[in-house]
């Protein structure tokens, strides 16, 4: 196992010390080491099964590892896109997109009481994912790609520093995958932490570096 390069004290936006991860009695990862920083891109890849998705999950506070800290979770930190949305089909795309801002409001306020300024900007992400014509329509009429899209945009909406992204690419045609990833480097040169599970070797390549998972508790991170 090779540790993450060391950055400077106090810059990374979410670091994980010494974790480990296992489901049904297995070992996934072992005493990860990883920080994520502001401006950088991660691709995590490995195996179907080697724990990408928990992976991701404990980072975002989500599920509980079986040793070692995930530091830096506070709220509206994290932004995150896994491969079930779980949003009302019958919302528009618009809306869905919109719920990304949905954590800065009053605990009363839902969907159906979106802010016009976050309708608005769902625009704006809508356009530069190439999904601008899907706005006016429900997700029920969309496709696993187009929602993938939908999901991303409303990771990037959301505003928090930290991205953590399930596969968005993985129902996606070449073209489409290379603008989602253009639009999440363009979000990590901004100054934001983006972490991205991926499959394609052009998309991980595409990364300032590559956490590879071997599922069996191994790791190794470094250059795509």
């Amino acid at each position: 196992m090779s540790a993450a390069p060391a950055i400077a004290a106090g810059r990374a936006l979410l670091s994980a010390q010494g974790l480990t991860i296992a489901r049904g009695g297995r070992c996934l990862i072992a005493d990860l080491d990883l920080e994520l920083e502001p401006g950088s891109l991660l691709a995590i890849s490995g195996p179907s099964g080697c724990g990408k998705s928990s992976l991701l999950r404990t980072l975002a506070g989500l599920e509980r590892p079986q040793r070692g800290t995930v530091r830096g979770l506070r709220s509206g930190l994290i932004a995150t896109a896994f491969q079930d949305p779980g949003l009302p089909l019958a919302l528009t795309a618009r809306q869905a997109i919109a719920c990304g801002g949905l954590h800065r409001q009053r605990w009363w306020r839902g969907w159906w009481t979106l802010p016009a300024a976050d309708l608005q900007a769902a625009e704006l992400w809508a356009e530069r994912l190439g999904i601008a014509h899907l706005l006016e329509r429900p997700l029920a009429t969309a496709s696993g790609g187009e929602r993938q899209r939908v999901a991303v945009a409303r990771a990037l909406l959301h505003g928090g520093p930290v991205l953590l992204l399930d596969e968005p690419v993985s129902q996606l045609d070449a073209t489409n995958a290379a603008r989602v990833i253009a639009v999440l480097r363009a979000a990590s040169a901004a100054g934001r932490a983006v972490a991205i599970v991926v499959h394609q070797r052009e998309c991980a390549a595409l990364a300032d570096r590559e956490l590879r998972l071997s599922g069996e508790g191994g790791w190794t991170i470094g250059a795509p």
